[in-house]
């Protein structure tokens, strides 16, 4: 059964996923989501999961804009938990950016460049 702790942990990863492939708005959703859940049960993050946040939340708001990004992270705070992981598991497709869908999807993603 899942824990809110397991959730949150989900929803902060998977924004940094998004953030790392320039997925920027989906990232502003799922850290306001992330928050919300961290608000909610009273619960910090771990110091790695801190630094990686400390790290991309600025470039991903520097790439799509700071009031693009404020908006993204409040919608994303205010919506329910469950539209929040459907989100997270792309089962809602929000970014619009395809070139960094495709560089995950590819195949050759994976090749070893020899």
């Amino acid at each position: 059964a899942e824990t809110p702790e397991m959730v949150l942990y989900a929803l902060e990863g998977l924004a940094s996923v998004a953030a790392s492939v320039a997925e920027d708005e989906t990232a502003a959703r799922l850290w306001g989501a992330s928050e919300a859940v961290r608000e909610s049960i009273g619960v910090i993050l771990a110091p790695a999961e801190l630094a990686l946040h400390e790290r991309l939340v600025p470039q991903s708001r520097a790439r799509l804009g700071s009031d693009s990004f404020a908006a993204a992270w409040a919608e994303g705070k205010a919506m329910p938990t469950e539209q929040a992981v459907e989100l997270a598991l792309g089962t809602e497709v929000v970014g619009t950016d395809q070139a960094a869908r495709s560089r995950v999807t590819s195949p050759d993603a994976h090749s070893v460049a020899g």
